[in-house]
C-alpha cells in the first residue's frame, strides 16, 4: 500500500510497500506504520504524530482511514 501524509508545512511525505497502517494505542494522537525502505531495503516502523498532520492518503481501497483518528 502507498501512503501519503500531507503536512502542516505544506510539504508531503510518501511511503511505498506499507505493510501496516495503525493507531498507536498506547499513546494519544500517535499513528504508527511499517514498510520496506526503497533505500536499503530493510523493513522500518515509523510514528507521527496526527497534529502535525494536515492529511493522509491511502492507495487500498477497503482501508478505514477513519480507524486512525
Amino acid at each position: 500500500m502507498e501512503l501519503t501524509l500531507f503536512l502542516e508545512n505544506g510539504k508531503m511525505l510518501v511511503f511505498n510497500n506499507v505493510i501496516s497502517l495503525e493507531r498507536d494505542l498506547c499513546y494519544t494522537n500517535i499513528i504508527a506504520f511499517s514498510y520496506k525502505s526503497g533505500m536499503d531495503g530493510k523493513k522500518k516502523k515509523a510514528f507521527f504524530n496526527t497534529r502535525n498532520i494536515c492529511g493522509l492518503s491511502v492507495d487500498k481501497e477497503d482501508f478505514d482511514v477513519n480507524s486512525l483518528f
